[in-house]
């Protein structure tokens, strides 16, 4: 898919998609994220889930399986007219189990996030499934200190107090250390790292997780400062998992207005 690819655009055009006849969408998200660009800053790179040019050709390669029936919708909730191209490659005929997972991603912003409350990647769901990744989109509203200390924190089957799967920093999660850089890798990296914006992704294809009854995944909003502290920060994510239908809805999507807010800019201050 391309289209106009100005920041605000990006986040302004939704992607949905329904399977099997559900009610509600089991995808909502801008269009950017979707296809692997938070903040809406298109830079080239790939990755084994995205590829996607400077000129905002975004591909995207996750399987998408389904049984009977699926619909895509894609809604323009800027102000303007925009030109879309778009092709999407399926098979009929195929053969799947009844709970074969449907792909599902959702979109959060938290701008600034909530002190001592970990943001989360994906809130409680109540089924089976499969955590594919996410889009990781950062802005740093505190550009003296380093905002990657926050462990990922993956709960499923019956965790309370403490996660089976709990990480270090937020850059080690997607597979760096000793900051952020600019490192678009297969599985893991950062695709934008400029004037207080990040952009990262990890995939978990090589390492799948995956749960039989419920899983909830946050990550921490820790600093460093001479010392480690909580701190407050302008985080999103597009977050990719798998589950059967019928499905719970996705949270509800922030509206355009809060999507775009303090988007990337050519003007944006550098650190």
């Amino acid at each position: 898919m391309t289209s106009q690819h100005d920041p605000a655009t990006l986040r302004g055009l939704v992607l949905r998609a329904w399977w099997e006849g559900q009610e509600h969408p089991s995808i909502e998200c801008p269009l950017g994220d979707f296809f692997g660009t938070a903040h809406g800053k298109v830079l080239s790179y790939c990755s084994a889930v995205h590829s996607v040019g400077a000129s905002a050709g975004m591909n995207l390669w996750l399987p998408m399986p389904f049984s009977k029936r699926v619909k895509f919708a894609f809604s323009n909730e800027t102000n303007k007219t925009v030109t879309l191209f778009y092709q999407i490659t399926y098979t009929l005929g195929d053969k799947h189990a009844e709970d074969v997972g449907r792909l599902h991603v959702l979109f959060r912003r938290e701008n600034p996030t909530t002190l001592k409350k970990d943001f989360e990647l994906l809130p409680h769901r109540q089924q089976k499934g499969r955590y594919v990744g996410a889009v990781i989109g950062v802005r740093n509203l505190h550009p003296k200190q380093w905002w990657g200390e926050g462990e990922i924190k993956i709960y499923m089957d019956g965790d309370k107090d403490f996660p089976t799967i709990c990480g270090t920093g937020s850059e080690d999660y997607v597979g760096l250390s000793w900051g952020i850089q600019r490192t678009p890798f297969l599985y893991n990296g950062c695709s934008l790292s400029q004037k207080n914006f990040v952009s990262m992704y990890r995939w978990h294809l090589a390492d799948p997780i995956a749960w039989q009854r419920e899983c909830r995944i946050t990550i921490q909003q820790i600093a460093y400062v001479g010392k480690l502290a909580e701190t407050q920060d302008d985080w999103s994510c597009a977050t990719f998992w798998y589950e059967p239908v019928p499905s719970a809805p996705l949270p509800p999507m922030p509206d355009v207005k809060a999507r775009t807010a303090n988007i990337w800019s050519d003007e944006s201050p550098e650190k």
